[in-house]
């Protein structure tokens, strides 16, 4: 059994999140609400947290609807930092949240205990002259970037991603002797329990 199996119910709603047949046609619209939101208190308590995922009933369909836990990540507003171009050395500005309205680009899978999360990430933008480009709160040299007294909340790799929850769950069965194939079993029990 593989890593993306034991994360993923079978025949469940958290299986693929990134197709759009599990999820509503209106979860980018739920994503921008929230990212109104945040961008109204980004310090609030709430905000720093993975948003809850939630059921809702549609009435015109009969039929509900799932929302996924959602992870807002913007450290420059969240802790109120000053981030710089990793090529130009110049200060970032917040630019615009990557809420899935465009297909090319879409919040980011992140496996974790208990049902996955999409992560929303930031674009930060960089106006060097005759040179303006973009950078994603969730790249290696933002995360460089931050104190350590801001924890990353997910651990990325090319094609996964995992919060730091799982991570640690993951690192504390291995330090006990738990063999891959019994971790497996593990994830994927705690994620038919849905």
């Amino acid at each position: 059994m593989d890593f993306e199996s034991a994360v993923s119910p079978e025949g469940g709603f958290a299986e693929n999140y990134t197709s759009n047949h599990c999820l509503p046609n209106d979860l980018p619209n739920y994503i921008q609400e929230l990212v109104k939101e945040y961008d109204t208190n980004p310090s609030s308590p709430f905000m720093g947290a993975t948003v809850p995922g939630n059921f809702q009933w549609s009435a015109a369909h009969e039929t509900f609807k799932f929302f996924p836990k959602i992870l807002l990540w913007c450290p420059m507003s969240r802790y109120n930092l000053t981030l710089m171009c990793d090529k130009h050395g110049r200060e970032l500005k917040a630019d615009k949240w990557i809420c899935g309205q465009h297909k090319s680009v879409q919040p980011r899978l992140l496996y974790d205990i208990r049902g996955n999360v999409l992560t929303v990430a930031r674009y930060y933008k960089c106006d060097e002259k005759n040179n303006t480009h973009r950078v994603m709160s969730t790249a290696l040299d933002i995360l460089k970037q931050l104190p350590s007294s801001i924890p990353t909340p997910f651990v990325l790799t090319h094609r996964a991603g995992c919060t730091s929850v799982l991570m640690d769950l993951i690192y504390s069965q291995i330090s006990i002797g738990t063999n891959f194939q019994n971790i497996s079993r593990l994830l994927q029990d705690l994620n038919k329990r849905l």
